[in-house]
């Protein structure tokens, strides 16, 4: 079981879904260069997010969030207004978060 995290333009990765939420959530931040301070989560196509952030500690497998074969654009979530979109100028709100696409970091 896997799903296609799209990391930068061109550049697509498998990641298992047999997992824990933690080690896919550690997984995600590496292959995204980030730190592990960061927090990461994935979107769908369709502008859904899937709340990894929310789950990020959970031993629940991550194959209970997201769904086999999708493709998932990863997002970094900061609680930062001051930095602004490079690539897309939408925003999605959830308790205040700003979420910054990763190919588009600020």
């Amino acid at each position: 079981m896997f799903v296609i995290v799209m990391l930068d333009e061109g550049r697509e990765q498998l990641l298992n879904l047999n997992c824990w939420i933690i080690n896919f959530v550690y997984c995600l931040k590496a292959k995204c260069g980030l730190d592990l301070e960061e927090s990461v989560d994935l979107m769908d196509r369709d502008g859904k997010l899937m709340n990894l952030t929310e789950r990020a500690q959970s031993t629940d497998l991550v194959s209970s969030v997201l769904k086999e074969r999708e493709t998932y654009i990863p997002v970094r979530v900061s609680r930062e207004f001051s930095c602004s979109f490079i690539k897309s100028n939408w925003e999605l709100s959830q308790m205040n978060q700003v979420i910054h696409v990763l190919f588009s970091r600020c």
